[in-house]
């Protein structure tokens, strides 16, 4: 500004401090459009209004993207991210919300949605095959057979190897361990790796508590 280049040299730190101030403003004012936008969208959706709430979404989501592309080093950020995957999900944009909540899954600023995140990335590419009609195999091929994987189901097997891996059974707030292990190799086994596969049951059947996997474990290995 006018202001800024009149005062710089006699009073830099005037300057960079009313600089600062001015990108803190915008910071919040962003992030205060993005956030009423994804407040209209929830409750649009709520109430059945599809198509409104596809518009405040993307006005939420185009928000979040803006701020995270210019302050992606904010304290706020880590968060922002996580609300960029839940507008872009709750919008049926499910690859981008997938990646954006693996984005969040894998930060290493903070843990405290990882579980969260995690578990959403696996749901994002579920509804992305069932929206898109891609067609999972229901029995296994012929012996030595590998048939191709489509591309989302590779990636939703991926993300529920990286849930098992990486969250435990006590940050597993939604119960999904024993499911994701069991899909798993059943996944494996429609596509030809049999031995993989019969040694998940196995792992499943020998595990203690698990419900009803065992015996569902037991009947795959029979």
């Amino acid at each position: 500004s006018a202001w800024a280049q009149h005062n710089a040299r006699e009073h830099p730190r005037a300057v960079d401090e009313a600089r600062a101030l001015a990108g803190t403003i915008a910071r919040s004012s962003a992030l205060a459009t993005a956030t009423r936008c994804h407040q209209r969208a929830q409750a649009l959706r709520e109430a059945g209004r599809t198509a409104e709430s596809d518009v405040e979404y993307a006005c939420a989501a185009r928000g979040y993207r803006a701020y995270l592309e210019h302050h992606e080093d904010d304290l706020d950020a880590y968060e922002v991210g996580f609300d960029l995957g839940e507008a872009l999900f709750w919008s049926r944009q499910y690859p981008e919300a997938a990646r954006a909540f693996a984005a969040v899954r894998d930060s290493a600023v903070d843990d405290e949605l990882e579980a969260a995140a995690a578990r959403r990335v696996v749901e994002a590419y579920r509804r992305a095959i069932e929206e898109q009609g891609i067609a999972i195999r229901d029995a296994a091929p012929p012996a030595g057979e590998l048939p191709e994987v489509p591309a989302l189901v590779a990636e939703m097997a991926r993300a529920r190897e990286v849930y098992l891996a990486r969250i435990d059974a006590a940050h597993d707030v939604e119960n999904v361990r024993d499911a994701y292990g069991f899909n798993q190799a059943v996944l494996l086994d429609q596509y030809g790796y049999v031995e993989h596969a019969r040694a998940r049951f196995e792992a499943l059947l020998a595990a203690p508590g698990c419900g009803e996997i065992p015996a569902a474990a037991y009947q795959a290995l029979r």
